[in-house]
């Protein structure tokens, strides 16, 4: 307090503007997963009918809402994994965000699935739990809460599989499936970066019969998501990645044409949730 007026931090303004209360409690990490699975075009490994079932619902009601609520969402994705924050030389970020020990999270892989995001001199990744002491000694990161420039997110080593075999392969290092970067970039607390995630989201939600409306939630309102527009640009047709049998992550009774897939034989370009 400073002349009898209380004095409040910037950031935390617009954390509270972006966290507003909402109904609901988040998801477990492995209900979190289910549903970016889901989201991603694939029926979830570790999960009973009854819980996919649920799953479904949830998501089916978030999109029958007139105003899809932003906040709602990263509030019910946010124990998918732990957040660690460090300080890395930015000479060897590229070199970080290349090596076969992560997958491209948020900021570094939106430009990747066609998110119109950038954010310059920042970088995020997913980790597998077992890895990240290699990580933190190859790259000599330094925990830095505060003010460090790499986000790393340690997700649980039961989602590692799903991280590694939905990931989009670049020709160097390999971006996180669509839903996945679009829950990361909610947790940036910036506008544009949910403005990005809400077009991916009404996408996605929309490519599961679910009717896309007008996005809400963020700090300066409504955004609207022309879904012709994206269409027209193929921004996220590549990003839901390519899934192949045997990584004990796809388990997809049938297809909505009502073809079986076996162990052993290709999917197409994506794995398609079947329909409930």
């Amino acid at each position: 307090m400073v002349g009898g007026r209380w004095l409040v931090d910037a950031r935390s303004v617009q954390d509270r503007k972006v966290a507003a209360p909402e109904s609901g409690r988040p998801l477990s990490a492995r209900n979190a997963w289910g549903a970016l699975a889901i989201l991603a075009g694939c029926r979830p490994s570790g999960l009973s009918d009854p819980e996919r079932s649920r799953l479904l619902a949830r998501l089916r009601n978030l999109a029958a809402q007139e105003d899809l609520p932003v906040a709602r969402i990263r509030k019910l994705l946010a124990a998918r994994a732990e957040v660690r924050r460090y300080r890395v030389h930015r000479g060897l970020l590229p070199a970080l965000l290349e090596d076969a020990d992560v997958v491209r999270a948020g900021a570094s892989a939106a430009p990747h699935i066609g998110a119109d995001y950038v954010a310059p001199g920042r970088a995020e990744v997913y980790v597998h739990p077992d890895m990240v002491g290699k990580l933190e000694a190859a790259f000599g990161m330094v925990p830095d809460a505060q003010h460090g420039n790499l986000v790393v997110r340690v997700s649980p080593a039961s989602a590692w599989p799903f991280l590694v075999s939905a990931a989009r392969r670049a020709k160097e290092g390999r971006d996180a499936p669509a839903p996945v970067v679009a829950a990361d970039l909610l947790d940036a607390h910036e506008d544009r970066a949910s403005a990005a995630a809400a077009g991916i989201f009404e996408s996605l939600l929309a490519s599961h019969e679910l009717r896309g409306r007008t996005v809400s939630g963020t700090s300066s309102g409504s955004y609207r998501i022309g879904l012709a527009h994206r269409a027209a640009r193929g921004t996220l047709g590549h990003s839901l990645g390519s899934f192949r049998e045997g990584h004990g992550v796809v388990d997809v009774d049938r297809w909505p044409d009502g073809a079986d897939a076996r162990p052993g034989t290709r999917q197409n370009s994506a794995c398609r949730e079947p329909r409930s």
